[in-house]
């Protein structure tokens, strides 16, 4: 994903994922930003996601070079080796404000 998303406040639920020995998984496996404009994230809700993989998983984000997150959530189960979170599971210089996870 290069781009932006805007969830404008919409919720996905029962996002099942299951690439267990796969890297970089999320709603959005990878996020790279290349200019200031684009790996934006905005008002995303993810309800009740059951997401696995190998290394870098995440909810909205598996793996992400300098995203900004605003305004978003997930909950449910996110599964992994290494590197793994209910929001991002790799966020490299990731800004995130007012976001947040629950779940396992």
């Amino acid at each position: 994903m290069t781009g932006r998303f805007f969830g404008n406040r919409k919720n996905i639920s029962n996002l099942y994922i299951k690439r267990g020995a796969t890297d970089n998984i999320g709603l959005f496996g990878h996020a790279y930003v290349s200019s200031s404009v684009y790996g934006r994230f905005y008002d995303a809700g993810l309800d009740n996601v059951n997401i696995s993989g190998q290394n870098n998983v995440g909810g909205l984000v598996g793996y992400g070079i300098s995203a900004t997150i605003n305004n978003s959530y997930a909950t449910g189960n996110v599964n992994g080796t290494n590197f793994v979170g209910g929001l991002v599971g790799y966020g490299h210089s990731a800004k995130i404000d007012n976001s947040y996870a629950t779940g396992n």
